[in-house]
C-alpha cells in the first residue's frame, strides 16, 4: 500500500529589516530548506502585520544596533512574547552586545552569515518555543507480545482523528528497531537505508526526518524501521535521541512504542 506524500512542517520566519540592510542573505539561507516560510517587512510596517500571523522565530536584520533598533526589538518582543529573536548585523561594540544580552535575544550573527551556524540557530530557537507545548506519550511493553504496539498505533489513530480539526500533528515513532512492528502492522515497511546516517548522527535534522517519515491515511506520521544491527551500533544511542529530538519538535503529539527489552536509549 502506497502512503500519501508526507506533509512538511512549515515554520514561519519573520524578517524585520531596517531598510538599510540587505535581507537577501537571510532569505537565501531560508530558501535552502522547504521547512521555512519567510516574510520580510521593514521597520515601519511591523504594526501592519495581520493579528493572526504568528512567527516561529524572528530575524532582526539591521546595519546597526542603536536606539531605533532597540525600540523595534522591544515592540516585537511585546507583541510576540516568547518568540525567539535572532539579530543579524555588522560588527558591534561591546556595549551593544551587552544590550542584546539584556534584551534576551536568542542569538546574534555578524555578517557575512555562516549558513550552517545560522540554520542551527534557527532550529534551536524554534525548538525552544515548541518544546514546552509538544507532548510525548510513551507506550512501554511489559512482555514480548504485540499488545503495546497495537495500543501505540491505536493511540496515534485516535489522537490524529480528534485533533484533525485543530490542525495538530501526530507522529508514531517506533523505538523497537529489532522488529519494526509498527510499520508491519500498518503495512508501511520503510525501505530507506539508515546506513547513510548511522555513523554520522549529526546529519539528523528536520529535512532528513521529512524524508524518512511516512504519512498514514488516518492522518498521523510513522517512523518505523527494522534495523536490529542498530542495537549494537556505536552511535545508535545518539542517532535515536537526535531523531526523537527533531520528531518531537515537529509534532504536537509524539507516541513512542518502547520495547520491553533494555536498549541504550530506553531511559534516555
Amino acid at each position: 500500500m502506497n502512503s500519501p506524500i508526507t506533509k512538511l512542517t512549515i515554520n514561519n520566519v519573520l524578517i524585520v529589516n531596517d531598510g538599510l540592510s540587505n535581507a537577501r542573505a537571510v532569505e537565501d539561507i531560508l530558501s535552502l530548506s522547504p521547512n521555512y516560510s519567510s516574510l520580510t517587512v521593514d521597520f515601519g510596517k511591523t504594526k501592519t502585520l495581520e493579528k493572526k500571523y504568528t512567527p516561529s522565530i524572528i530575524v532582526l536584520d539591521v546595519s546597526d544596533f542603536s536606539e531605533s533598533e532597540i525600540v523595534v526589538l522591544k515592540e516585537l518582543q511585546l507583541r510576540f512574547e516568547d518568540t525567539p529573536v535572532i539579530v543579524v548585523s555588522e560588527a558591534m561594540e561591546d556595549s551593544q552586545l551587552r544590550q542584546l544580552i539584556k534584551l534576551q535575544v536568542h542569538d546574534w550573527f555578524r555578517k557575512p552569515l555562516d549558513k550552517q551556524l545560522f540554520q542551527n540557530a534557527l532550529e534551536t530557537g524554534i525548538r525552544s518555543t515548541k518544546i514546552s507545548s509538544s507532548r510525548v506519550h510513551a507506550v512501554v511493553s511489559a512482555v514480548g507480545g504485540a499488545g503495546a504496539t497495537s495500543f501505540a498505533v491505536g493511540l496515534a489513530d485516535m489522537l490524529a482523528k480528534r485533533l484533525k480539526k485543530m490542525n495538530k500533528s501526530v507522529a508514531l515513532f517506533d523505538l523497537d528497531f529489532s522488529t519494526g512492528n509498527c510499520s508491519y502492522i500498518l503495512n508501511m515497511a520503510n525501505s530507506y537505508n539508515l546506513e547513510t546516517v548511522v555513523n554520522t548522527p549529526s546529519r539528523i535534522d528536520a529535512e532528513f526526518i521529512n524524508i524518512i517519515k511516512q504519512m498514514h491515511p488516518a492522518g498521523f506520521h510513522v517512523i518505523s524501521f527494522k534495523r536490529p544491527d542498530l542495537l549494537t551500533q556505536l552511535y545508535g544511542f545518539e542517532l535515536v535521541l537526535r531523531m526523537l529530538d527533531v520528531i518531537s519538535i515537529q509534532h504536537d503529539h509524539t507516541i513512542l512504542d518502547i520495547p520491553y527489552y533494555e536498549t541504550d536509549w530506553k531511559n534516555g
